[in-house]
Order: structure tokens, then sequence, then C-alpha cells
């Protein structure tokens, strides 16, 4: 259905006088440019001329016609006014402005089998929580920058810690990054917000800051917690952990076919995702971790023990090396929970599992371990990853280093010897 209005419209007869001989008006008196009727009697003509007024997205405008009887011009009118009418119908409607929220639910739903569930949980409640609530009814393409940098800020100023204001912002620029790739925005609002000279934005986490966030067990607390965890059904897992630095996620994952223990290593390739499915590794790319002594032959043992039992229950091997009492895929939730349980008998602070591999690194870095080898085997996209996570773990102040530099240095030819060459 059009949206313009008509008016009734009407049609008018208009005569005059026309001059054949001298092809101009003829007028009472006369012009300079028209004759005289009392000179040039002409020949009387008429027309009948229409008009109407429309309203048009709340505009009025004018359509005027003639024709040489009246029930054309009166057709005439009506067909303009059809004309209008069509062309008001045949015109695209513009569709509503999509709001970010819209955009939102549909983009969870598009990405659900692209991200991992830890990520798409964590996006889905950022938005929910955080954003959603402020910017949901904002139309998409409108969003700028100012607004999200105003969030940020309130987020901080309400209390909610850098890396979670920082979650906030990632949530918002993966949101966006899409929508641009998808040509529904021009702009990414998101990129970079509020960096500037001179200050931070407000989700800038320092590196010390991120540093002070990784904790990691001594020598002694490691062994003490091994020792106590060495009657537990998951010990092997946790010295797995312990030595060779692996994200739980991908310890879960690790099948007996990437398990070489005549060569001491293990291909870490898969993870397992919170529903217990296999995902890649956090970097899309897998490695070969090397293995220590005291873990190849536990995982020998480990090995024996799981090939009798099944042999005694007549089920097949599973392919997992580290599996629940049911011989199904562990659950990292009730992992984290048992390795808490211990860490408690043990006395220890309560960490979550992550701590082996945050002291996997810094005892690799306390023993001078060259940083390329430990970001292969903690499988950082880059040596400058380890650097800026564990750097505070590399030891500083040791003087054998001066003590080599004066060395070598005063072995070199002297000045004099060098000149009497």
């Amino acid at each position: 259905m059009s949206d313009i209005e008509f008016s009734h419209g009407s049609v008018t007869r208009r005569t005059w006088w026309y001059c054949e001989v001298h092809k101009q008006l003829v007028t009472t008196s006369g012009t300079p440019t028209t004759c005289s009727r009392a000179v040039c009697g002409g020949k009387k003509r008429e027309r009948f001329e229409f008009c109407f007024t429309y309203t048009k997205d709340g505009k009025t405008g004018r359509a005027r016609g003639q024709a040489a009887r009246y029930d054309e011009a009166h057709a005439a009118m009506e067909a303009r006014k059809a004309e209008l009418e069509k062309e008001a119908e045949a015109r695209p409607v513009e569709a509503p402005a999509v709001t970010l929220a819209e955009y939102v639910e549909k983009w969870l739903v598009t990405i659900r089998s692209e991200i991992a569930k830890r990520t798409l949980e964590s996006y889905t409640a950022t938005f929910r929580r955080h954003i959603l609530p402020t910017l949901g009814t904002a139309p998409l393409t409108s969003i700028t920058r100012g607004q999200v940098m105003a969030l940020l800020s309130a987020k901080r100023a309400t209390g909610l810690g850098k890396n979670s204001v920082r979650l906030i912002r990632a949530a918002l620029s993966a949101a966006f990054t899409d929508a641009l790739n998808q040509e529904l925005v021009t702009t990414h609002p998101a990129l970079k917000v509020g960096a500037g000279r001179g200050r931070k934005a407000p989700d800038t986490v320092r590196t010390g800051e991120r540093r002070e966030k990784v904790k990691a067990l001594s020598r002694g607390q490691l062994e003490l917690f091994l020792a106590v965890a060495a009657k537990d059904r998951l010990t092997v897992l946790f010295l797995f952990l312990a030595d060779t630095g692996c994200r739980p996620s991908e310890a879960l994952a690790v099948q007996w076919e990437d398990v070489d223990l005549a060569g001491r290593s293990v291909h870490i390739h898969r993870a397992l995702d919170l529903d217990r499915t296999e995902k890649r590794t956090k970097t899309n790319t897998g490695r070969y971790v090397d293995l220590s002594a005291r873990v190849v032959a536990a995982l020998d043992r480990h090995q024996t023990a799981v090939e009798a039992t099944a042999l005694a229950a007549g089920r097949d091997v599973s392919p997992l090396v580290f599996t629940s009492e049911a011989n199904t895929v562990l659950d990292i939730n009730n992992v984290a929970r048992q390795f808490r349980k211990l860490l408690v008998r043990a006395g220890l602070p309560k960490f979550g599992p992550y701590v082996l591999r945050h002291s996997f690194a810094s005892h690799l870095l306390a023993l001078s371990a060259p940083i390329p080898y430990v970001a292969n085997q903690m499988g950082h996209a880059s040596p400058a990853i380890t650097m800026s996570t564990y750097a505070h773990f590399i030891p500083t102040g040791d003087r054998s280093v001066a003590d080599k530099l004066e060395a070598w240095r005063t072995a070199a030819p002297t000045v004099a010897e060098l000149v009497g060459k």
C-alpha cells in the first residue's frame, strides 16, 4: 500500500484569442508583445487545465496538465494520479535499522561452530551483562568510538577489573570485525578504542599487571604436591602437566598415538572444549613437546595398567591417554576440583591446574633455558609472548656473566700489540 495522498483536484476551462497572422496573443488594447483586438480580431482558443495537490513523505507537491476537452483533462488528471501512486508503490521501502542486540543474537548463532565453547559462553555473558543493557537498542551503524569509550570507562568506574573491561572490548571488536567484513558497517568503533598520546585505554592491562597474575609453584611446592598426589588416580595426568607445560585442555586430548615413549616426545595438536568435544589448539598449530624421564616411566606404567584393565573388562583400550573411571573423556571442571583438593591437602594455596604450566615455564627459565625452546614447549605463537609473560622469572644479577665478559675482553690483543703489528 502506497504512502501518498491526493486532493480531489479540479479541471478549469481557459480561453484566449490568438492572432494567426502575427503568431501572438490578442488582448483588448494590445501591448508591445500582443495584438489589439480592434486591429486583429484573432481566433478564439480554449484548453481545459487540471490541477491537484499530493502529499508524499510528508512533503506537499502540485501536479498540472491540460487537454483540448474537459473529459480528456479529467482523464489525464486521474492518469497522473495513478502514475504517482505506482511510483510510490514501486519505491523500495527502507528496512528498519538493525540494532546491536538484533545483530549480536544472529552473530552468536553464526559463529557457534567456529569458536571454542568457552569463548562462545564468554561472548554471550559479556554482551548480556555489560554491553546490551547500554548499547543494545542502538542501531548497529550508529554506534561510535565515543560510545564504546564511554561504556568501557563507565565499567572501570564501577570497579570492574581491567581484564574484565578488556574482554568487553574484545567481544565488541569481534562482533564489529565480522559486521565490517559483511559490509553491514563502514567503521569499526571498537578497534584500538581509547588509545592516544600520553594515556591508556580503560581496558589496558600493563605488562607488570599481567605478570602479577602469573603464579607458579616453587620447586619444593611442586614436589610436595606431586608427593601428595602420588596415590590419586590422576597422578600421571598431574605429572604430565607439570613436566610438559601443556595446557590442561591439550593434555586431556592427548591420544596414545601421539605419544612416542622411545623418542621421549608427545605430539600436541588438539585440545578438548568445555563440552568435551575435540578442537584445535589455542594457536591452531601443532608442536612436539619433550618428555622427562619420569614422565616416560609413568606413562609406560600407566599404559600397562590401562591395557590390563581393558582386557579384564573385555573392552577396547580408549585412544585417550587420560580418561575417567568410566573410561570416558575427562571433564576439565572435575579435574580442576580434584587438583584444588590435593593442593589443600598439601597445605598449598588453591590454584587451578594452569599453575603447573606456569611452574614449568618458570623453572625452565630459572635454569636459563633458551627462550625459543621454552616458547616451543609452551606452544606460544612467538618467543615475545614468553618474554612478556614470564620475564620476571628469568634470573638477574648473575655476576658470573660480568666475570666472563671481563675474561673474554682481557684475552684480546692489547693496543700496543695491535700497533706493533
